[in-house]
């Protein structure tokens, strides 16, 4: 992928759709429904990566978590050291780490990981080494931020089940006791052509980002080429995971995507920024880019299923049922 910032271009309308869930989520008609399980269609298909607006979730509550990350990665280092991640997967991790999914080359961010996993391993939130330091309102920012992006993915569960050409309720049992992780990731700036994360796809059933500022970067299929993520106020970044995209059977994509925390030197790309992207924290500005990604997966033993309605004789399913553990879990190098 490309290691220049200024050389990729902001990602278009038709690149980076916006759907509005507000209609749906108010009157919970069926004719809102299907109109925007059309749309979510469209971006299974073709892009993979969108915005949402009329989510539902609070700008407050968004807020509380930035704020509780700037504080977290504020601490010194032998306090985020005392909550690093154990076996559990929950906890620190440094500048440098490789983990999640594990790789050879080291990721230029911070990340304070969270973790929701009913079932044999049975994390908890309980279990997670939270900083004695910002006791209990940083606990609750972060349990507030998860539960509004669980609620979210619940809601939208009928969505992605109807753009599928299946029930509204098909995957309610699946997400009976869903697993989620969450992390609230510091991107210092780095120099032209280091990564703050690495090309990859989620592991997870769809991811729900916010961010405080640009550095996100996908492939888009619409136009074969990468694209800088633009960012809209009150919006919140949505993406394919690759349990999702195995449901349906490839037919739906999972994206690649990375982060270039790198100032852009090109004062038209800086422009266009500052007119395109201005997400929930205000427009750019140099320093340290946070992000609040949240994946949602299926109960961690719950085997999912390719769709019956994504195969066929001459379609038949490219996977077997299987569970988070079985699948993403090993990706993930737990």
């Amino acid at each position: 992928p490309p290691e220049d910032v200024a050389s990729i271009p902001l990602a278009t309308d038709e690149e980076m759709p916006v759907l509005d869930l507000a209609p749906f989520f108010a009157s919970g008609t069926v004719a809102d429904l299907e109109r925007a399980a059309a749309e979510l269609r469209a971006v299974g298909k073709e892009v993979g990566f969108h915005l949402v607006v009329g989510h539902g979730v609070p700008r407050e509550i968004i807020d509380g978590a930035f704020a509780a990350a700037r504080a977290f990665h504020a601490l010194p280092e032998a306090a985020k050291e005392a909550c690093a991640m154990g076996a559990r997967g929950v906890g620190y991790l440094a500048l440098g780490h490789r983990k999640l999914p594990s790789r050879g080359t080291g990721n230029a961010n911070a990340s304070f990981v969270v973790k929701r996993e009913p079932g044999p391993r049975d994390v908890r939130m309980d279990h997670v080494p939270w900083p004695p330091a910002l006791g209990l309102p940083f606990r609750a920012a972060v349990e507030a931020y998860c539960a509004a992006a669980e609620g979210l993915c619940r809601r939208m569960l009928p969505v992605y089940a109807v753009a599928l050409g299946l029930r509204p309720g098909h995957f309610d049992e699946a997400f009976r006791e869903p697993m989620f992780r969450a992390r609230l990731t510091r991107y210092p700036p780095t120099p032209a052509g280091r990564f703050g994360i690495h090309a990859h796809v989620d592991t997870s059933f769809v991811t729900v980002l916010a961010t405080s500022g640009p550095g996100l970067v996908f492939y888009s299929a619409r136009t074969a080429r990468w694209v800088r993520a633009r960012e809209v106020d009150g919006a919140l970044v949505v993406n394919t995971g690759q349990l999702l995209s195995q449901v349906t059977n490839d037919r739906w994509m999972a994206t690649r995507h990375y982060v270039l925390h790198t100032p852009v030197a090109s004062p038209a790309a800086a422009e266009a920024d500052r007119a395109s992207s201005v997400g929930h924290r205000g427009s750019a500005t140099p320093g340290h880019r946070y992000s609040l990604p949240f994946f949602f997966n299926a109960n961690p033993t719950y085997q999912m299923r390719v769709a019956p309605t994504c195969c066929s004789p001459d379609d038949p399913p490219r996977y077997p049922p299987t569970s988070y553990l079985e699948g993403q879990a090993v990706a993930q190098g737990e």
